[in-house]
């Protein structure tokens, strides 16, 4: 027998929205408590009858908003088939309460134009959305909407605007300040040995994003890959500085002077001639009004207080999502989360934080990010596909990509990002520091020339802080008793 969906889902079945599989899902279950099972990025709740709402739209849509906050797509689409008449008369039976002046403000802004509803004159100001359920911008930066009586603390506007849903894992994320930890471990080191890191950590974020590409950049783009990254959060994100970073990174034959005009995808050629697509990026004709909310978001989440790593996954992955060059864009993709990583303060101004080297290391991982949003995006798009390979998609897909929910991703970057702070960053800094100490101990016993002072060390280092005997004959200036001595600096170094 077949569960009897709930909340958003029920809207969805009920009214037939073509929207992305909701990562929550709601049914009423046979029990007397609530249960709940999780598979990957989705979570199944399974509720009592007694906590069940009837089967209209109405009490279902009022149950949704309480209890599983806002999710914009499927209100886009519900509210373009319900009847406005009758969502209007919902809501005047308690357009005070707080989830019908949600509904309100939400048909109104989302579908451009007023219900017949006189502005509320009285009670408290709220929030649009809830922050212990979503992440929302400060109050303060907020603006009031005195006709429904609420803080608009949506990131984006009606065109553009993700959706990042509170959870546990989240909120303790949040409240560890990894931001904080990363200026701890810095602080540690004098500025000179953090620049000398800081010149690694750029060359490895670049060879690393050409990576996860099987790409072999020249020498040419990967030093204009390197000055992109040094100059990161520098200036405003804007569609000429976009532009910009895009002509400088790919071959010459594929610079862009505007965004692209031409349907872009994600595919493997098989042997048999067949293309197997995996992603499909915004049309084009829907690419410049995505990016311009997309950009009007990246600038309004860099001025609030939201967390760095949050900002950083909302405007790095949705621009990704839209694709909104013919080459470039996974290399912008992770050139914007070091951009807004430093324009958040999250690492000094010209500071890379080598989050593509742990990407790198477990590409599943990286996959199953981008998936969140591909795999579920792949059940929705109408394409062919001509004999030269050139796309065209024939359904209307832009509001497919207004409100993805980015949870999944938020959670994994919190993951990676820690990693890159433990299994990157702080390991280079100390294995610089040990270099430097075991250099000056050196130089206490032989003057040595540095390539041959830094060989020793790393001959030795290799093997537990002694010199191998086969690798003795290396150093025939050295004496017995030298080596010895060296030795024990090295073991005193790594005291």
């Amino acid at each position: 027998m077949k569960a009897e969906p709930l909340g958003y889902l029920f809207l969805i079945e009920t009214f037939d929205l073509d929207v992305l599989t909701p990562f929550c899902r709601l049914f009423r279950g046979e029990g007397t408590q609530k249960q709940e099972r999780t598979s990957g990025a989705y979570t199944t709740r399974f509720l009592p009858s007694k906590a069940c709402p009837p089967a209209t739209w109405q009490r279902q849509l009022d149950f949704a908003l309480k209890h599983e906050g806002v999710n914009l797509e499927v209100l886009r689409a519900f509210f373009a088939k319900v009847s406005e008449q009758e969502l209007a008369a919902h809501i005047a039976e308690r357009s005070i309460g707080i989830y019908r002046r949600r509904i309100w403000f939400l048909y109104e802004w989302l579908m451009g134009r007023e219900l017949p509803l006189p502005d509320l004159r009285q009670g408290n100001y709220d929030s649009v959305l809830d922050p212990e359920i979503h992440v929302a911008l400060a109050r303060e930066a907020s603006p009031r909407v005195k006709r429904q009586r609420l803080f608009n603390n949506l990131p984006g506007d009606a065109t553009f605007c993700p959706v990042v849903r509170r959870t546990d894992k989240i909120r303790q994320e949040e409240a560890d300040d990894l931001a904080a930890q990363v200026r701890e471990a810095l602080g540690r080191y004098p500025e000179e040995l953090l620049a000398r890191a800081n010149r690694w950590f750029h060359l490895k974020e670049t060879k690393a994003s050409f990576a996860i590409e099987r790409a072999t950049p020249d020498r040419r783009r990967e030093a204009a890959f390197l000055e992109i990254l040094a100059q990161a959060g520098a200036e405003p994100l804007t569609r000429s500085l976009l532009l910009r970073l895009q002509n400088s990174i790919v071959d010459p034959r594929y610079r862009e002077e505007n965004y692209r005009d031409a349907q872009v995808y994600v595919g493997e050629t098989l042997h048999s001639g067949n293309e197997i697509v995996h992603f499909v990026g915004a049309r084009p004709e829907d690419v410049p009004e995505l990016m311009e909310g997309l950009l009007t978001m990246a600038e309004r989440l860099t001025r609030d207080n939201a967390h760095p790593l949050i900002a950083a996954a909302i405007v790095a992955f949705l621009f990704v999502f839209i694709h909104p060059f013919d080459d470039g864009n996974g290399r912008l993709h992770r050139y914007l989360l070091q951009h807004i990583l430093v324009a958040k303060g999250f690492v000094p101004a010209g500071m890379a934080f080598p989050l593509s080297a742990v990407l790198l290391r477990d590409p599943a991982r990286y996959d199953a990010m981008l998936e969140t949003f591909s795999k579920r995006l792949m059940e929705h798009v109408d394409y062919v596909l001509d004999q030269q390979g050139r796309m065209t998609v024939r359904n209307a897909t832009a509001d497919f990509y207004r409100h993805i929910d980015l949870t999944p991703i938020v959670e994994a970057l919190f993951d990676v990002a820690r990693e890159t702070l433990s299994q990157e960053l702080i390991p280079e800094l100390r294995q610089l520091m040990l270099w430097d100490d075991i250099q000056t101990r050196f130089r206490a016993i032989v003057d040595m020339p540095d390539a041959r002072a830094q060989l020793f060390a790393r001959l030795a280092l290799q093997n537990d802080g002694r010199l191998a005997k086969a690798r003795r004959a290396d150093f025939p200036e050295l004496t017995d008793d030298e080596i010895a001595a060296l030795e024990r600096a090295i073991a005193d170094a790594r005291a």
